[in-house]
């Protein structure tokens, strides 16, 4: 699914007005009236109990948003309180339009300086409505006091389209952002929901359909995306029945160093749970038994040396369909001069795409020559401190993605830059951004069973991004299967995630993808 810039969700709004047809009043109407529905709803038990309300509005068409809300909500006998923040001298035509609605009936309350700000009963829900994606800078001295004297109060708070003080585009300059609880956005998600650093910001965040053109949508090019439900199901092919384990695939992991043994284990049982059809496992000598003994269903060659990977003096790398590099390898000189014969053969054959994940990465930003046989086409998976020692450090975490889109396209690589919402960044610069995971996926053993899994994926014919987003997506997915059937964040490890591979993929093809 696309995300789209402010200037775009302008230009949809437009088209919608123009071809559906309908007025600007009446979709700010429709879009405020479903809000609004979706906060009586999750509130209902709070309402009923008469639980005032705080809306505090802009004089903006985002303002005009909370207006409609407090109108209905008005309406309905909620026990409601409008304020209007008065930063400059007009109201936008449907904001004042609304207004009028109100004035009439005595309900708004003005606020036209930082002095007399408005006090807040203990058990309020506050609507935050001040700006919306229109912001073009930071907030002025009165809005600014408004903001944190919300974010102060200890209320829950809720914003309408994007947390007031917050640029949907990044960057966001310095100024005064609501930290919103719950954020409800209209039609798409925000760029900036994506970055790490807005989450004390945005919150959990809901995206509500209000009814915008689809023409438009389908049109419109973006080079950012979300990853969906319907999206992922279409990348798995069913199996044939008279198919056998040739026709899956033979994956190749070049994995572990003595005491991380255990990273080997996790990569090659989660790549044969995706249904690669072969999995030959490659460790130093003192991998061997626990190899043997953890997995049997994977086959093992052993390096000369006994705690780490050296030289592949006998490896012929054109009996793989996929390779993966890098679970608890380290960083041994020696173990460089490795990654570095295994690129030069890969170069030589023409080898199709390479999974690399963590000392394997680190052994890339350690040498340049290392680096400068970087194959086309390697998907890289990288936590953010493994990014930074890539590209350098980055000023914040939207400058992070903008070093690693220039990285992929330097080096003709796909990145996957681990995190809550994983980012994809292909060598063309489109992003896709995942929507599955949850916290308790942040503990060790996660990314070697990501790299399995991806590498199966490839292993089967996936093209670099399809593994990479499907394998993204199951990955987190299995997490969230995890927490729905059997436990809580802490007690997740990443052996959960391998188990919970079927149970994810039914639910996924069955479409019964329970609410998250």
């Amino acid at each position: 699914m696309k995300i789209l810039t402010v200037k775009q969700i302008r230009e949809w709004d437009q088209y919608t007005i123009d071809n559906e047809p309908i007025h600007s009043f009446q979709l700010m109407e429709r879009a405020a009236t479903m809000t609004w529905y979706e906060i009586r709803e999750k509130w209902e038990e709070e309402l009923r109990n008469n639980t005032p309300l705080h809306i505090f509005c802009g004089m903006g068409n985002n303002g005009g948003d909370g207006l409609v809300i407090g109108r209905l909500a008005k309406e309905e006998g909620r026990n409601v309180k409008i304020y209007v923040v008065f930063y400059s001298d007009t109201l936008s035509p449907d904001c004042d339009r609304n207004y009028r609605l109100l004035e009439e009936s005595d309900s708004i309350i003005p606020i036209y300086n930082e002095d007399k700000l408005p006090e807040i009963e203990s058990n309020a829900i506050i609507i935050d409505a001040i700006f919306g994606i229109g912001l073009s800078k930071s907030p002025d001295e009165i809005t600014e006091s408004v903001i944190k004297h919300l974010n102060h109060s200890g209320k829950t708070r809720i914003a309408i389209d994007v947390p007031s003080g917050l640029f949907a585009d990044p960057p966001t300059p310095p100024g005064a952002i609501l930290h919103a609880h719950y954020t409800y956005t209209f039609q798409v998600p925000k760029l900036a929901f994506f970055l790490p650093q807005n989450e004390v910001f945005v919150g959990e965040w809901k995206v509500l359909d209000i009814g915008l053109h689809p023409d438009y949508f389908e049109k419109v090019e973006s080079n950012y995306y979300y990853l969906t439900e319907d999206f992922i199901r279409n990348q798995f092919r069913p199996r044939k029945k008279f198919s056998h384990k040739g026709n899956y695939g033979h994956v190749l992991i070049a994995a572990g160093s003595h005491g991380k043994i255990g990273a080997s284990v996790l990569a090659g049982k989660a790549c044969i749970k995706t249904g690669a059809g072969l999995v030959t496992m490659m460790t130093p000598q003192c991998g061997y038994n626990i190899l043997q003994t953890s997995a049997p269903e994977l086959m093992v060659i052993t390096d000369d040396h006994e705690q780490y990977l050296t030289f592949p003096n006998h490896l012929n790398l054109s009996q793989y369909n996929a390779i993966a590099i890098g679970p608890g390898l380290g960083t041994h000189p020696e173990t460089q001069n490795f990654l570095r014969e295994v690129f030069r053969q890969m170069m030589e054959e023409n080898h199709p795409s390479v999974v690399l994940d963590a000392d394997a990465i680190n052994l890339i930003a350690d040498n340049v020559e290392t680096q400068k046989l970087l194959p086309d086409n390697a998907i890289l998976t990288p936590h953010p401190r493994e990014l930074e020692r890539l590209t350098g450090k980055s000023k914040d975490d939207w400058y992070r993605l903008l070093d690693a889109q220039q990285y992929a396209k330097e080096h003709k690589v796909y990145i996957v830059l681990k995190g809550a919402h994983t980012a994809i960044i292909c060598p063309d610069g489109n992003t896709y951004f995942n929507t599955t995971g949850n916290p308790g996926m942040a503990t060790a053993g996660m990314g070697d069973v990501l790299t399995g899994i991806i590498t199966g994926l490839l292993a089967q014919g996936q093209t670099p991004l399809q593994a990479c987003i499907t394998g993204v997506y199951w990955h987190g997915l299995a997490g969230d299967v995890y927490l729905k059937y059997y436990g809580e964040h802490e007690t997740l490890t990443a052996t959960d995630i391998i188990l919970c591979l079927p149970k994810s993929l039914k639910e996924l093809r069955n479409k019964n993808i329970f609410a998250l």
